[in-house]
């Protein structure tokens, strides 16, 4: 059981890290101090046109406390996505947090 919590740890912790470094990379090419202030605002009016695209592509984020609490739906299966992208399963809605996450914080809006 020990070595199942330190694998898990260790994985966690890659991606993690892995997340902290794309984050960096997009923060040091649309981050708010690589524009001046007009172009900032460009910057985050096409982040927010590809945030908007990657919801309708990849469904909207779950608040994660929601997520945490409930991953699993009891009774629930891939037949009851209403939309049939998966995002209405709590896992359909991580996938689209990530990327959104990465774009928003990392070109200093808010939604992230």
């Amino acid at each position: 059981m020990l070595g199942l919590v330190v694998l898990v740890g260790l994985v966690g912790g890659t991606i993690g890290a892995a997340y902290l470094r794309a984050l960096e990379a997009v923060t040091n090419t649309l981050g708010p101090d690589q524009w001046g202030p007009v172009g900032h605002i460009a910057v985050l009016a096409c982040v927010g046109a590809s945030i908007t695209l990657l919801v309708r592509a990849l469904g909207r984020p779950a608040d994660v406390e929601l997520l945490v609490g409930n991953i699993h739906v009891p009774g629930m299966t891939d037949d009851d996505d209403d939309d049939g992208t998966g995002s209405d399963r709590p896992e359909g809605r991580l996938r689209s947090l990530l990327p959104i996450s990465l774009l928003s914080v990392g070109a200093g809006g808010t939604l992230g």
